[in-house]
Parts: C-alpha cells; sequence; structure tokens
C-alpha cells in the first residue's frame, strides 16, 4: 500500500484517491457557479497528476494480487482471483485493517491456521524484517512462485 505523508500524518493512497473520488462525485453534475465555497476549497487542494499517481499504484497492486492469487490458489479460477483482489485492494475502511483467519475465510481465501504452518510463517517473518525498517515512499515486495524458478 502507498503510504503518504499529510500535514504529518501518515496516510494511505486509498484514503487520498476516495476523498478525490468523493468530491468527483459531489461535482459531477454542478456547474462552475454552483459549485459550494467549502467544495471549490477542497477541489483546489488536489493536484490532479498525484491523484492520477495514486490510482495507478492501486490498480498495479490490484493487478499483482491477481497475478499472485491466479497462479496460486486460484490457479484454475481467474474470476474468483480478481473477485478477491478487489477486496484486498480497495475493500478496506482504513489502511491499518487487519485480515484476520475469520475475514481472510469470508473473502474466500484458502486460509490454514498458523500453527499449522510454523516454519512459513518463521520465514515470511524473516523476510518481512528485512523491509520492516526501511524508509522509503513505496515498497514493491515481490516474490516468484516456486513454480516459476525453474523458468528463469
Amino acid at each position: 500500500m502507498l503510504i503518504i505523508s499529510y500535514k504529518g500524518e501518515w496516510v494511505s493512497a486509498l484514503a487520498a484517491f476516495r476523498t478525490w473520488s468523493a468530491l468527483g462525485n459531489e461535482l459531477k453534475d454542478k456547474k462552475a457557479d454552483e459549485v459550494p465555497l467549502h467544495l471549490q476549497m477542497l477541489a483546489d487542494k488536489f493536484d490532479p497528476l498525484l491523484m492520477g499517481m495514486y490510482q495507478g499504484v492501486l490498480m498495479c497492486m490490484q493487478n499483482y494480487a491477481i497475478e499472485l492469487l491466479s497462479k496460486g490458489m486460484f490457479k484454475d479460477n481467474l474470476s474468483k482471483a480478481q473477485e478477491i483482489s478487489q477486496l484486498l485492494v480497495w475493500g478496506f475502511q482504513d489502511h491499518q485493517e487487519v485480515i484476520d483467519y475469520n475475514k481472510a475465510l469470508r473473502f474466500g481465501l484458502k486460509v490454514k491456521w498458523y500453527e499449522e504452518m510454523k516454519e512459513t510463517w518463521e520465514t515470511i517473518r524473516q523476510w518481512l524484517s528485512y523491509y520492516l525498517l526501511k524508509s522509503a515512499r513505496v515498497h514493491f515486495i515481490r516474490y516468484i512462485l516456486p513454480k516459476e524458478i525453474n523458468k528463469l
């Protein structure tokens, strides 16, 4: 998820893009002289190039999620991979919302309880710890699915 600094706070690109979209919906059927002053002032605060960049990053994340899901747990069901990727990228009210075991099941993900895969979880923790404290505007963490290693 792309996190941006805004007035000393860190917010997700999704939050900025949702605000931009909501404002667009408010303004779409109004003529310039019909727009209330508070909406004009709010509209002036947004940089359309940044909003386009944020939308692009969000769409890139969705495509990446589709790629992973369609090559992994939903390799025989592209429409399910697309449906779940939509939920994962656009379906949260806040960036800090946690996908726990039960929520993952509700989303339709094929999950196992962590105790069934302790070695895998330890590997993931070690892998993520490398990136956790790295300062960057964007972290694209990618990995290669095991079947693709032989193709390289």
